[in-house]
């Protein structure tokens, strides 16, 4: 699927690729092509699931506590289709996030490599687990940023039933991936730099009870 100008489900965001923008209203021609094999809907237990890649998880109790989210999180094989779908960012974390000069509103994102036509509910949770990395009340933090998203897109009370799950998919999907990315290349630290964070923020959000 490409994402052009007059792509509704972009709400006007300007997109930026190798220096050429689109936006909703703009004129320009240029076209993004998502990457086809990025198939989040089958993450949980189908192809293109990540979560192979927890066996590159070296410590047991870690593993085990990804093997239980694993089962948690297998319900939403059913629940992600029927949820709405869009263009997503994907990966809305403090390195690609652009700050206005009041130090305070969103002037823009980088990094279009993880964008993806998938459940629009997503772009939230990524930038939530992000956001909630290392924070003294991770559910809080995790709420506030809901609460700004939907002052500019109303969720669905379906999409704001699994939130929380899906903040945990990401940080799960992350651990698993940047296991296997590590063995692969130890000596790159970027890798591992969000590793320790998730985890300990797993560990919390498994407390969290389900939304039924």
């Amino acid at each position: 699927r490409a994402l052009t100008a007059t792509d509704p489900s972009l709400g006007g965001i300007e997109l930026v690729n190798e220096g050429r923008s689109v936006s909703e209203t703009g004129s320009a021609a240029t076209a993004i092509q998502l990457k086809p094999t990025y198939c989040f809907n089958e993450f949980v237990i189908g192809s293109c699931n990540r979560f192979a890649h927890a066996a590159a998880v070296a410590d047991p109790v870690r593993r085990a506590h990804l093997a239980g989210w694993q089962q948690r999180l297998r319900p939403l094989q059913a629940v992600l289709p029927t949820l709405r779908h869009g263009v997503i960012h994907n990966d809305a974390n403090d390195h690609n996030v652009l700050v206005g000069e009041d130090g305070r509103s969103v002037s823009g994102l980088l990094d279009l490599g993880d964008a993806v036509w998938s459940v629009v509910v997503n772009e939230l949770a990524v930038a939530a687990a992000y956001a909630a990395l290392d924070a003294l009340d991770p559910i809080h933090v995790v709420e506030q940023v809901r609460a700004g998203f939907e002052a500019e897109l109303p969720l669905a009370e379906a999409e704001r039933a699994v939130v929380v799950e899906l903040v945990a998919l990401r940080l799960a999907t992350s651990v698993a991936l940047s296991a296997h990315q590590s063995r692969l290349d130890p000596g790159d630290a970027y890798l591992t730099v969000s590793e320790a964070p998730a985890w300990a923020l797993l560990e919390r959000l498994a407390a969290v009870e389900p939304v039924r």
